[in-house]
């Protein structure tokens, strides 16, 4: 599996910029935040790509991302890309869980790419997931 989260754009301007990514890449699952300020970025984004998921971050929510995040690292059936900042966060992620005060953007994106891998409509034959 070949999953690869892009940055989170939380800015409702940055809405053109990622559909201009996702005509481009034509990625087959995309999973978005749709919780506080994701919400209207999830509104303008579906109207194009109706096979967006939308994914309401409950605790009960993240705390199933993070372990289907860390069943894949544990199956080792993920590569991570050369990203310093994602990098970081999985290792304070690793050692303290979601720590207080620490940013945790790059893992949850991640974790919600390997969401829409493992349960989107094309789970099972997903090669590449953009998450944004």
């Amino acid at each position: 599996m070949n999953v690869s989260p892009l940055s989170l754009f939380t800015s409702i301007a940055c809405a053109r910029n990622k559909r201009l990514i996702v005509e481009i890449l034509r990625p087959v699952g995309i999973a978005i935040d749709k919780t506080g300020m994701g919400i209207p970025l999830f509104d303008i984004l579906s109207r194009h790509y109706p096979h967006i998921e939308g994914v309401t971050f409950t605790p009960k929510m993240k705390d199933a991302l993070i372990n289907m995040l860390s069943n894949v690292f544990n199956n080792k059936k993920l590569i991570i890309p050369t990203h310093e900042k994602l990098i970081n966060q999985l290792r304070i992620f690793q050692r303290t869980g979601a720590p207080l005060g620490e940013h945790d953007d790059c893992v949850m994106a991640l974790a919600l790419a390997i969401h829409s891998a493992l349960t989107g409509p094309h789970a099972g034959e997903t090669k590449t997931v953009w998450e944004f």
